[in-house]
């Protein structure tokens, strides 16, 4: 399930409580790209939002097809 799909189904289930998501992607430069999966609520990084996580790099580059 690709990011925009996630974000319309969970935009399917708040619509009775009058809740949205919104989904803004943002093409990074190269020197940028340690940023390429930051994703903030309400301006806040994904870590600070919830307990107990942290960051991790990405490994779908590595994943098999």
């Amino acid at each position: 399930m690709s990011v925009r799909e996630a974000v319309a189904e969970l935009n399917n289930e708040l619509a009775d409580k009058g809740g949205t998501i919104g989904f803004t992607e943002t093409k990074l430069p190269e020197e940028q790209m340690d940023q390429s999966n930051l994703i903030l609520f309400n301006g806040k990084s994904l870590e600070e939002v919830l307990d107990n996580s942290a960051a991790d790099e990405s490994t779908a580059r590595n994943a098999p097809a």
